[in-house]
């Protein structure tokens, strides 16, 4: 069953945590770091081991949302996304934005607004399809905010 939601009027959203069994959405998870590095670090002095605020990324789809946006799809993460990926880069400084606009089938990409990517397409896009590129563009905004806070990647081959 895929996990829908409806947020302020916006359309359905469809969790990321929905694509786990497809073979497309399964092998971008793969590509995925397994634990996500929590890049505020600083922001938690008090804390004695850092890897206690790592998370497995299973844990963060169902934070993580996609939804058909005219003809494209937009992707929007809750605010647990902000400890793992750096949201308020510039779109000339997204790695985000550089895997969405890297893809074949993607026309334009635009990081909306904190916490809501958008691509356009040039030819139909499964909704599994969209949740893997939405993921893999997660990714790489958090091995780039792991990067930037000094924060070794554990799983640089994946």
């Amino acid at each position: 069953m895929t996990a829908v939601r409806e947020l302020q009027g916006r359309p359905e959203e469809l969790s990321l945590s929905s694509f786990g069994t497809d073979p497309v959405f399964a092998a971008a998870q793969r590509s995925c770091p397994p634990l996500w590095r929590n890049c505020l670090l600083a922001e938690y002095d008090d804390v004695a081991d850092p890897s206690e605020l790592d998370i497995a990324v299973e844990e963060l789809l169902p934070l993580a949302w996609i939804a058909r946006a005219g003809t494209g799809w937009a992707l929007s993460v809750a605010d647990a996304w902000k400890a793992f990926v750096d949201l308020r880069l510039d779109e000339e400084e997204d790695p985000a934005i550089d895997v969405l606009r890297g893809h074949p089938g993607v026309i334009e990409a635009r990081h909306e607004h904190t916490e809501v990517y958008s691509w356009t397409t040039r030819a139909a896009m499964t909704p599994a399809e969209a949740a893997a590129l939405g993921l893999r563009a997660l990714a790489a905004g958090h091995r780039h905010a792991a990067a930037a806070a000094g924060i070794a990647d554990d799983d640089e081959d994946a």
